[in-house]
């Protein structure tokens, strides 16, 4: 499987599918996060900037639609997202840990 189908099923498997603004974005922020994991820490500076200018929209555009898709991911399946990250989540996690939550199951997956 490659990296792509394996981020586009654990998306899918958490309720977050194409018909959402920020599923590419999400994609796109997984593999740059699943190259180098400095993103997470450089959000607002690299992450974001990049993936703005990609899909030709703000940062604050592409903050959202990432967003978007971890609240979509807690309120279909948050038994499936708590099992990912290894620890309990009391409510929707932050775009750094989400993409944190996921980059990491996905390592672990491949």
């Amino acid at each position: 499987m490659s990296r792509k189908e394996a981020i586009e099923k654990v998306l899918r498997s958490l309720g977050v599918n194409r018909t959402l603004t920020g599923y590419d974005i999400t994609i796109e922020a997984l593999n740059r996060v699943l190259d180098d994991r400095e993103y997470l820490l450089m959000r607002t500076k690299a992450l974001y900037p990049e993936i703005a200018e990609k899909f030709k929209t703000t940062i604050y555009a592409a903050e959202r639609n990432i967003r978007t898709c971890s609240r979509r991911a807690y309120t279909t399946n948050p038994e499936l997202l708590q099992k990912m990250a290894g620890y309990p989540i009391k409510k929707v996690p932050p775009v750094g840990e989400f993409l944190d939550i996921l980059a990491g199951f996905i390592e672990r997956s491949m």
